[in-house]
Parts: C-alpha cells; sequence; structure tokens
C-alpha cells in the first residue's frame, strides 16, 4: 500500500533526523567540559616537560661550574638532573643542543640586567656607555670558571649554528641598537645604521671580552686618562664597569684587568662614534669618552 508506505519512511526519516539533531546537539553541549579538560591535561603536560627541561639546563650550568669545562657527558648531565637519557633525547638533539639553551637562557637574564644599567643614564650616549660597560659589569660578576666556559662555547657555536647563535644574541644586540638609534636622533653621536654600528660595536666588546678572559693578562691597558671619563659617568649616574667590577670580583687583579679593558673599549667605540670622531668631543653629562 503506497500511503502506509510513505507514511513509514517519513516517520523513518523523521526520527533519523531527530537523532542526528539529538546527537549533534549533546556532541556541542560536550565540547566545552572537552576542551576545558584537554587544556588542564596538556596544561599539566606542559608544565612537567618545562620542569624536566630546566632539570636539563641547571644541570648543564652545575656541572660547567664546577668543573670549569664543557668536556662533560650527557650521561653526567642525565644522572645529575635526576631525569632520563630516553626524556633528555626527546626535548635535545644533542650536547650542543643543551649548550644553546644553556647561554640562551644566560644571556635572556643578562639582557634583564643590561637593560637596567643602560637606564641609568641620564642621557642617550650615557645609556651606550652603559650597554658598552655594563657587558664588562656581567662579565665581571660571574664565576671565572663558568665565564669561560660560556665564553668558549660562544666562539665554537658562533661557527657551528651560526642562526641559532644569532637569534640567541639578539637580546644584547636589540639593546644597543635601540641605545644608538636614540642617540643618533638627538645628534649625540654619527649618523648612520644603528643595527649594523650595533654590531661592530658588539663584535669589539667580545673580542676583547674573550682576550680577558682566555688570555688573561695580555689585555691592553687603558689609555692615559681613561679613568676620567669614569668619574664623570659615576657624577652623572651612568654605570661604571670598573667600580662594579671591584665591588663584586674576589680576584683583585681580574677586577683591575676588566676595568682597565672597559676604559679602553669605550674610549675606543666613542672615537667613532662621536659625531666629530677626530675631535676631542665635548664633556657631557654621563657622556664623552676624552
Amino acid at each position: 500500500m503506497p500511503f502506509s508506505g510513505g507514511a513509514t519512511e517519513s516517520s523513518t526519516e523523521s526520527s533519523t533526523e531527530s537523532s542526528t539533531e539529538s546527537s549533534t546537539a549533546s556532541s556541542t553541549a560536550h565540547v566545552g567540559w572537552q576542551e576545558r579538560a584537554l587544556a588542564r591535561s596538556l596544561a599539566d603536560r606542559r608544565a612537567r616537560s618545562v620542569e624536566r627541561l630546566a632539570s636539563f639546563v641547571a644541570a648543564t650550568r652545575e656541572l660547567a661550574a664546577e668543573t670549569g669545562s664543557s668536556s662533560f657527558t650527557v650521561h653526567q648531565v642525565v644522572e645529575r638532573s635526576g631525569q632520563s637519557l630516553k626524556s633528555f633525547y626527546r626535548y635535545f638533539e644533542g650536547k650542543d643542543d643543551l649548550l644553546l639553551a644553556l647561554l640562551e637562557e644566560d644571556i635572556g637574564v643578562g639582557a634583564v640586567f643590561l637593560a637596567e644599567m643602560i637606564e641609568r643614564g641620564r642621557d642617550p650616549v650615557a645609556r651606550v656607555r652603559g650597554w658598552v660597560e655594563g657587558l664588562f659589569e656581567l662579565l665581571a660578576a660571574g664565576e671565572q670558571g663558568y665565564v669561560a666556559v660560556l665564553v668558549r662555547e660562544h666562539r665554537r657555536l658562533v661557527e657551528a649554528h651560526p642562526a641559532r647563535m644569532e637569534a640567541t644574541l639578539a637580546p644584547f644586540l636589540d639593546l644597543l641598537a635601540a641605545a644608538l638609534a636614540e642617540a643618533m636622533a638627538a645628534g649625540d653621536v654619527r649618523v648612520g645604521d644603528p643595527r649594523r654600528d650595533a654590531r661592530t660595536v658588539f663584535d669589539l666588546v667580545l673580542a676583547q671580552i674573550h682576550q680577558l678572559v682566555l688570555a688573561p693578562g695580555t689585555g691592553a691597558a687603558a689609555p692615559t686618562g681613561a679613568d676620567e671619563p669614569l668619574e664623570a659617568a659615576d657624577s652623572s649616574g651612568s654605570t661604571t664597569a670598573g667600580r662594579a667590577a671591584v665591588a663584586e670580583v674576589v680576584d683583585p687583579a681580574h677586577a683591575s684587568r676588566v676595568a682597565e679593558t672597559a676604559a679602553y673599549t669605550w674610549a675606543f667605540c666613542w672615537g667613532g662614534l662621536a659625531v666629530a670622531p677626530m675631535t676631542r668631543p665635548r664633556r657631557r653629562a654621563g657622556g664623552g669618552g676624552g
């Protein structure tokens, strides 16, 4: 009977549609709590992962500080961290990847302190100077054996992983480029490419730091009168690596070398950055290097 058959088909379709709509509504209702549950699960998992990562980096830092060397093995790092070797290779490709993570973390922390040092300067030139002297202050404040490991690994990793190291060093470079751009806009230093100038100054400062750390006692002495700009900076509130180094470092000879090299490096940089580099710059509050 066609009529009764049609009614049956209509009833079946209606029932199917109703069931589908009900299922969809139920599924939609469940999305909220499911997403929240998954979010909590992922957050917990992420927190555990971050904790494991931190333990590997902390173990690396401890071993480097204790030995004054990066010759420790991945197995030693794993043992010190209390984690498993499987867990290590889940997060790191190998030892270089771990050392890059260590450098990235330390540079990130150092950049925070360096930014504070820069802000002490009362004018744009003083802030540029604060960056130059601030790096030496960070060097002086660190444990010498550990700093030597970082410096040696920096030199090696720049060649082995140039792109990663460029990104790792960016926080330091960004601070200097911003300070130089401000000084250029104020007419306090010659106009140029602040990023390129920042890279040039950074490379010079790193070369001096490498010499201090890897060949102690061979650094150039500060030029005659180098203490004069340091005194001027003190009176204006600018950072003074030499004074801070004496306060932070137990070894007076090391502190003296850091202070002399900081003064020499700033005087040299100022000669290239000053508006009239061949002329002794007019004394500025916290600024000039002559």
